[in-house]
């Protein structure tokens, strides 16, 4: 059999079929005497031979098409057994300082455990995975759709480092919840008001009142420093910054450097009544 040929077989199984007086049939009579299987086999590139084994022909020949671009592609050998874990400290490592811990930690080992063969994760289970972290009270629509997105980008890293077959990404067909718009529960003027008066330091009132009129994430207004605003071209400027006395290395969630502008003129601009955009 050639390197580059995907073939079909007949597998016969059970003992060879005799005749009346108790002698074996020859092979040309054994298939309508003999149990058998449709097996596809094929040799990978480092010249090993796999086979793989179906009830029908019909089968048999669906397999073969699709291995036999596998095949001349030089994607012939299948994918190793990785577990979960496997995956998840590998994952971790190529990944350092470029996604966040929340991003790295695996949900899905909890539900099937750590050593759960990556191969074997199927569409369902990642519904029934969904289903378990909002029976459980943790999360809501929105979240959950948010997590079959990371699996799924998590899936097709795998496949990209050969532990997958392509097309075999179990998020692939899983579909997202739909979620209702609901009208933002916004701070009025009157409840701000009463915020920033219990900010007694300049520091404080200047922080509530960026966070109310931006609505940057947390993170984003805690790393900020004085020289991210500039007070006479109306700019907050959102940037990473390296470790340096007192300010502390930090990177936005989305590693991207932004800057907001404030609609109005500085000059103009109300103490509280500041209205930026991006």
């Amino acid at each position: 059999m050639a390197t580059e040929k995907v073939g079909i077989y007949r597998k016969y199984r059970g003992s060879v079929p005799t005749d009346a007086s108790g002698q074996p049939l020859p092979k040309r009579e054994w298939i309508d005497n003999r149990a058998f299987s449709w097996a596809v086999r094929w040799f990978g590139v480092d010249g090993k031979r796999y086979s793989k084994s179906f009830n029908t022909r019909k089968e048999a020949e669906r397999f073969a098409e699709t291995k036999q671009q596998g095949v001349r592609q030089g994607k012939a050998d299948p994918p190793k057994r990785v577990s979960l874990r496997e995956f998840y400290v590998e994952h971790k490592r190529l990944m350092k300082d470029a996604v966040s811990e929340g991003t790295l930690h695996m949900q899905l080992a909890e539900k099937f455990g750590w050593e759960r063969d990556l191969r074997k994760c199927l569409g369902r289970d990642i519904e029934d995975y969904r289903a378990w972290r909002m029976e459980t009270g943790k999360i809501g629509k929105v979240s959950a759709n948010k997590e079959v997105r990371c699996l799924r980008r998590l899936f097709n890293l795998a496949i990209l480092r050969g532990y997958i077959c392509e097309g075999c990404n179990p998020c692939r067909n899983v579909s997202m919840l739909k979620v209702a718009d609901k009208r933002p529960a916004y701070c009025s003027s009157e409840q701000f008001q009463s915020i920033v008066a219990q900010a007694v330091e300049v520091m404080w009132q200047a922080l509530t009142t960026i966070v109310y009129s931006t609505g940057i994430r947390l993170r984003e207004a805690t790393n900020l420093t004085w020289s991210d605003i500039d007070f006479n071209s109306g700019e907050l400027h959102i940037a990473a910054k390296d470790a340096q006395g007192y300010v502390q290395a930090w990177t936005p969630k989305d590693h991207e450097r932004r800057t907001l502008r404030c609609r109005t003129r500085p000059s103009t601009c109300s103490r509280y009544g500041s209205r930026w955009r991006r």
